[in-house]
């Protein structure tokens, strides 16, 4: 079983870096959040030669912001930190209902990350953003992912599929998101090799009752990614850059019982 999986890690490793090839700039943005995703494929773009900048969204003290900033000073040669504020968030929230047309709280949340990082992105001259999406749907990285894993193997590889086939509302958010400000997103983990590969993996090398993610922490720590990645717990984009919470304050503010009240009047304005 050892040897089968060292063949597979390298040959899925072989497909992930195949992919990031395929889409290669020798100049690029990376939306990074100093996670275990972006920074493997902000770390291949590097070994690859490409020049990266990666750009983190967040709160000063927030984790990702902290994290990413630590991860940058050792893998790459510069980095972004757009800082966000309790002013920006709220002058940012129509802006995205506007353009994705959706008013959740993951979208907005999310999609203040993202418009912040492809504005700043777009103001420096970037063409293209890389971004790690679809690396949690494919390699169990969702708490759903151990919720199914009591019920087995079988159940932990549906709900890979569903979270794949409802991935479509995430990348349409980003598309629009970053295409607004010209930019063209592009996900390795999306691409169809990687995934169809990643979809024949046995659940057994993607999760356990005490981890999420190992065959890619696995590549992470082989091709250099620092231990504070890889032994990093996921944190989705919401919390880690502290969005939500301002957002939850804001609906308080303004006389809300929830944000999605809060966010519901936002969109009807």
């Amino acid at each position: 079983m050892q040897i089968k999986s060292m063949e597979i890690k390298k040959e899925l490793y072989a497909k992930i870096k195949n992919a990031v090839k395929k889409e290669l700039e020798k100049e690029t943005a990376l939306l990074f959040s100093g996670g275990l995703d972006s920074t493997i494929i902000g770390k291949i773009l590097v070994d690859l030669g490409s020049h990266v900048l990666p750009i983190t969204v967040g709160f000063k003290n927030s984790e990702d912001m902290l994290i990413a900033q630590k991860v940058s000073k050792l893998l790459f040669k510069k980095h972004v930190s757009v800082y966000l504020t309790k002013e920006i968030v709220e002058e940012t929230i129509p802006r995205v209902i506007e353009i994705t047309k959706q008013n959740d709280i993951v979208t907005i949340s999310v999609g203040c990350v993202v418009f912040n990082a492809a504005k700043y992105a777009s103001m420096l001259g970037y063409k293209t953003i890389f971004t790690g999406t679809g690396g949690d749907e494919i390699f169990a990285g969702y708490a759903s992912h151990e919720k199914a894993l009591e019920k087995g193997w079988e159940a932990v590889h549906k709900e890979c599929q569903i979270r794949l086939k409802n991935i479509k509302k995430d990348v349409e958010r980003d598309t629009r998101l970053c295409e607004y400000f010209g930019l063209k997103v592009k996900a390795p983990f999306l691409d169809k090799e990687v995934v169809d590969l990643a979809l024949k993996i046995h659940p057994s090398l993607k999760i356990s009752k005490d981890e999420k993610k190992i065959i890619l922490r696995e590549i992470a720590k082989d091709i250099g990614v620092p231990e504070i990645v890889y032994l990093r717990k996921k944190k989705a984009a919401q919390y880690g850059s502290g969005v939500q919470k301002i957002i939850k304050k804001l609906a308080k503010e303004n006389g809300f019982k929830t944000i999605s009240e809060y966010l519901n009047n936002v969109y009807k304005k």
